[in-house]
């Protein structure tokens, strides 16, 4: 088939709901609390409070071990504080608890800025050595009981160098730092999952995504698996348009697969009806699949300590408020959903497109797909050739304990039979004039090229350079064969 054409341009648009998930996240119902060791109280006021969170549901909570208290002298670790991260770690993991395990922090013996508070100094350029020691230390003895590391807490904020909490420009150093303590840890433990940024992102910071794009244009992407932000919002729920933003900068550097963690939220009333009420409505709106690419979310403390007075669901006696019953009671279950993802959703004919199985059924054994053209597949996540141009429909079918489920998405793929195009350079100058022309047509199968340049001449190569000796306006024309003739 003989095609002629001029230049157009296609645009393709990824929908961001093919991209939704409706698998469970346990990890939403998240608790922090303030410690025994904060508390000065012994460390049955930490076993009291994680059978309360074991009580209310709560499915993972925080711990730790930085390097200011491990290695508080150079060289000399600190078996007390390690001692104390042990029994963290066991006693979580015998409640079913979650931990993940915060890491970080300054001595003083390895400032950066020796006058500074430890969360407030990166360390010195000479002190990378034992700084990655540290931490592969730390992975090994905790490998197969930790699997999530926190890298340091709000660096764009109050816990970096600057007065004032004024750090937005603070990502190349914390980023070079982040880089070295991920590979120390994933060095003794691959399958080590490390959390960056933490960032300070409540509803007065405006653009707190410049600092994870910052993060990214400082190499840090290969080196952290996911990303956590605070989007506290007092007057309202939380942030949500930072949500919305660091996700999409997540999307822009080619991490769609990679969760946020929103790792701190909460809300200091004493009207401790609102809180609750308000914990309720973002945990309900967290668990629709829209939201899906957040993973986690932490309410900041169970219990009220110094400093995050009336945050906590329970005072420091352990005595419950309101909010402390809605956790509790709150369906914590995701219901079943069929969903599906496309790699690609629009292209020329033929068109070959991944699809994927994001479904959350139940004892799933048996899935059905109908592409719109007649043709069907029983694998999970088949992949399916378009040949005919038109718009199609594609229905999936997973069957689990509970019987078959589907969904449909209408003219969902379209298929397009492509279009003649060309471009050169330049198309100005003075005679002669050499022009390169390049062959952009989006046809399948095309096996011949006829060019007439506008001045007589004519080629056959698919991206022929002319000369133009005389000068004029010129129309070029490019007639395109495809193997149907």
């Amino acid at each position: 088939m003989r095609r002629r054409g001029i230049a157009t341009f296609a645009v393709l648009v990824l929908s961001l709901s093919s991209l939704v998930m409706a698998q469970p996240r346990p990890f939403l119902f998240g608790m922090g609390r303030y410690t025994a060791a904060w508390a000065g109280k012994p460390l049955s006021y930490d076993q009291a409070i994680w059978d309360h969170m074991v009580t209310i549901g709560a499915t993972i909570s925080g711990t730790g071990l930085a390097w200011c208290d491990g290695e508080p002298v150079e060289g000399e670790y600190n078996w007390s504080a390690i001692d104390y991260a042990d029994f963290c770690v066991d006693e979580m993991l015998a409640r079913g608890i979650e931990p993940t395990f915060f890491v970080g922090l300054t001595p003083q013996w390895a400032k950066l800025h020796p006058e500074l508070e430890p969360h407030r100094t990166p360390p010195r350029e000479d002190c990378v050595t034992q700084f990655m020691d540290f931490h592969r230390f730390v992975a090994n003895r905790y490998a197969g009981r930790v699997k999530y590391y926190c890298f340091w807490n709000e660096p764009n904020g109050c816990s970096w160098i600057n007065d004032g909490c004024s750090n937005s420009d603070s990502y190349p150093l914390y980023t070079q730092w982040l880089i070295r303590c991920s590979q120390a840890i994933k060095d003794e433990d691959p399958n080590a999952k490390i959390v960056a940024a933490n960032i300070d992102y409540h509803s007065g910071v405006a653009h707190g995504y410049q600092y994870i794009q910052g993060m990214y244009t400082q190499g840090a992407g290969p080196y952290f698996d996911i990303i956590s932000i605070h989007p506290y919002d007092w007057s309202g729920t939380i942030h949500w348009q930072a949500v919305t933003d660091t996700r999409n900068v997540m999307v822009a550097n080619g991490d769609a697969d990679k969760p946020i963690w929103i790792s701190e939220y909460g809300w200091n009333s004493t009207d401790y009806q609102l809180t609750a009420d308000k914990m309720v409505q973002v945990l309900t709106e967290l668990k629709k699949p829209e939201w899906s690419f957040v993973e986690q979310a932490n309410y900041l403390v169970l219990n009220d300590g110094s400093g995050v007075e009336n945050y906590g669901l329970m005072n420091a006696n352990l005595i419950p408020r309101v909010g402390y019953y809605a956790f509790r009671d709150f369906d914590k279950s995701f219901p079943e959903s069929v969903d599906f993802a496309a790699d690609a959703t629009s292209g020329v004919a033929p068109l070959t497109v991944q699809f994927t199985d994001r479904s959350y059924v139940i004892g799933a054994s048996t899935w059905f797909w109908e592409f719109g053209d007649g043709q069907t597949s029983e694998l999970q996540n088949p992949q399916h050739t378009y040949t005919g141009v038109g718009t199609y429909t594609v229905r999936l079918t997973v069957t689990g304990t509970g019987g078959p489920l589907s969904t449909q998405k209408d003219n969902y793929i379209t298929v397009t039979p492509g279009d003649v195009d060309f471009s050169a350079n330049p198309t100005v100058g003075e005679a002669p004039l050499t022009v390169q022309f390049n062959d952009l047509t989006t046809l399948a199968g095309v096996s011949a090229w006829f060019w007439e340049f506008g001045d007589g001449q004519t080629s056959e190569l698919q991206n022929p350079a002319h000369t133009y000796t005389t000068e004029g306006s010129f129309t070029v024309r490019l007639t395109v064969t495809t193997d149907g003739g």
